[in-house]
């Protein structure tokens, strides 16, 4: 094969993906505002009640999700960053979630737009608290961002059907469907 023609081939594939990417962390997006509107709709006192669940409360577990996508975008641009340390008792209404969460899909969403297939083949090293680093892509990055939050989504339909609420869950192809 000409090498300008595997190249091409190559080139094309990264474009795929950058595309798919962007489109899947559109689509998660899409769901947590339709998590938090659900959220919205319950008294506070539900929202913050302790679940036993990974961060106590439906409260605390959606600003942790926040938090990991204000991370990632701090670790992607500046190749630097440390987990936000949330003090989840000064969001004590809705509103101030709301506030954190479209400040943090905005500024993401600022990276996103710029992201290119090169971006996603650079590498970052992302540093833990016990001292251990791990250099991976930012693909790899971006993906695993995505997980951690599907991980606790998880949870959420857990915590909402045990409040006997149907989660506003819409699956990957009528998501495609409805944006069509």
């Amino acid at each position: 094969m000409d090498t300008r023609v595997f190249f091409k081939i190559q080139w094309m594939i990264f474009i795929i993906m950058t595309l798919k990417i962007v489109q899947l962390l559109e689509y998660n997006q899409f769901l947590r505002k339709r998590y938090f509107h659900t959220i919205a709709a319950l008294p506070w006192s539900e929202v913050v009640k302790n679940r036993d669940a990974s961060f106590d409360s439906l409260r605390n577990i959606f600003l942790h999700c926040i938090a990991v996508f204000e991370y990632g975008n701090k670790l992607l641009r500046n190749g630097i960053a440390q987990f936000p340390q949330i003090n989840y008792e000064a969001y004590d209404d809705i509103e101030k979630i709301r506030r954190y969460q479209d400040r943090i899909e905005q500024n993401f969403n600022d990276y996103l737009h710029q992201l290119t297939a090169d971006e996603l083949t650079r590498q970052v090293t992302r540093r833990y608290q016990d001292g251990r680093s791990v250099v991976s892509t930012v693909e790899d990055n971006l993906l695993h961002f995505l997980l951690e939050e599907t991980h606790h989504r998880g949870e959420f339909i857990t915590l909402l059907w045990q409040l006997d609420i149907n989660p506003p869950h819409l699956g990957w192809i009528q998501y495609l469907q409805q944006k069509a």
